[in-house]
């Protein structure tokens, strides 16, 4: 479900039906790439669909906090979907551990990144189910008061 639309995601990437630069052209080439070669002695992870999309549907607890959506439960833009997919879906085959354990992210201004990353930090720190999880983040007070607002607004797991 998950990795075919991040198939067909890099794919309409790469068509050109999705505006994207470079960078991000790359990450989808090497998406695709990695997918021919998954579980291979060469390329020693897999892409798990369940652990991908656990961490969706944590997202999906979470509601927007500003501007017109204010109130609606937070659904992931595609790029979102592409980003997050891939660091949380692909682990190692053997140990079960994920590919990657640093990220960064760098998108416009009023892109959701102040509440996506509530959403990832919180799920880092509570939810992702390894002991003694650590999350660091850099930001402004004012990005750190967002982010507790977003968390403040989550329904309750179960709801």
């Amino acid at each position: 479900m998950i990795k075919q639309f991040l198939i067909d995601y890099s794919l309409d990437v790469l068509d050109g039906e999705v505006i994207a630069c470079q960078k991000h052209k790359w990450a989808c080439k090497r998406f695709l790439r990695d997918i021919e070669r998954e579980g291979t002695d060469e390329f020693p992870f897999v892409f798990d669909e369940e652990k991908a999309l656990r961490f969706f549907q944590w997202m999906n607890l979470f509601r927007h906090t500003k501007g017109v959506l204010v109130g609606q439960k937070i659904e992931p833009h595609e790029i979102q979907y592409f980003v997050f997919g891939n660091i949380y879906g692909w682990i190692h085959r053997d140990t079960g551990y994920r590919r990657f354990k640093k990220a960064y992210w760098q998108v416009g201004r009023k892109n959701t990144k102040s509440q996506s990353l509530s959403c990832v930090g919180s799920y880092e720190a509570m939810a992702l189910g390894e002991n003694m999880s650590e999350v660091y983040c850099v930001a402004t007070w004012m990005m750190v008061q967002g982010w507790i607002q977003c968390i403040s607004k989550r329904d309750p797991i179960g709801s």
